[in-house]
């Protein structure tokens, strides 16, 4: 009898620790966050407003989507902010031409919608492409779609030297390129890096010319004893990527006499 009732005691603990093994089952998220969105290559500053998923944008060097950024030869990625909100952590994936098989370069916080690939061996014209994966508390996970880019060589500003006075009367602004690129977009911006102008037309250049442009005096003409920035954008066409591979020079600032 007292076998029996040990026994039975063992099979009632048992059934219990099954049966709340399946209600904490029941409990447990399985349900995958909703893929993100990564934003591509929109286009650049100045650029006629686009149509950004139903919604005609102005861009700015903050909203375009993929792009290089001046302070360095990187790759900035952005994609439109996540639906749910038990997200832990956003990994960061990368792979190009040379090497096909997607690598993990990073992770991040969820909050963030914007990631710069400051790896140290990017390689100019080859486009590199990165997609995102967002995990949750649970560790259900969801893959973005995937978003392309491809560097050129910074142009080197030379004129005016970095802090001097500009006058657009006489001077012009000039710079020259480390590679090729087949035309250029110059941009004046103001202290808090808002387009002031860039010429109506990227200035189209080939090899042995020389890159400058003249700035109208009356853009100027309000920023008297004000200092301004300055930098110049290069392009190269790819037409088996439909896009452009892009560059951005440091920027500079001169000062309006």
């Amino acid at each position: 009898m007292k076998k029996f009732l040990t026994l039975l005691s063992i099979l009632l603990v048992a059934a219990f620790m099954i049966s709340c093994s399946g209600e904490d089952e029941k409990d447990v998220d399985k349900t995958p966050p909703y893929p993100p969105t990564m934003i591509p290559y929109l286009g650049a500053m100045g650029d006629p407003p686009t149509d950004f998923y139903g919604q005609l944008t102005q861009l700015t060097d903050e909203n375009n989507g993929i792009d290089t950024v001046a302070e360095g030869d990187w790759i900035r990625i952005a994609w439109k902010p996540l639906i749910d909100d038990d997200v832990s952590l956003i990994r960061i994936f990368r792979f190009d031409e040379l090497n096909t098989e997607p690598t993990q370069i990073d992770s991040i916080a969820p909050k963030q919608t914007t990631y710069v690939d400051k790896s140290s061996d990017l390689i100019e014209r080859v486009w590199y492409s990165y997609f995102i994966e967002a995990v949750d508390f649970a560790g259900n996970a969801a893959l973005s779609d995937t978003v392309s880019f491809g560097l050129l060589s910074k142009p080197t500003l030379t004129f005016p030297p970095n802090g001097a006075p500009f006058n657009a009367t006489t001077d012009s602004l000039k710079w020259d390129n480390n590679g090729f690129a087949s035309s250029f977009r110059p941009y004046i911006l103001d202290s808090e890096h808002k387009l002031i102008w860039k010429p109506i037309d990227d200035i189209q250049t080939g090899i042995e010319d020389e890159l400058y442009v003249r700035v109208p005096v009356n853009v100027l003409t309000p920023y008297r004893g004000q200092t301004l920035y300055w930098r110049v954008d290069a392009y190269d066409w790819d037409e088996e990527q439909q896009q452009s591979f892009k560059a951005k020079s440091v920027e500079r600032v001169f000062y309006v006499p």
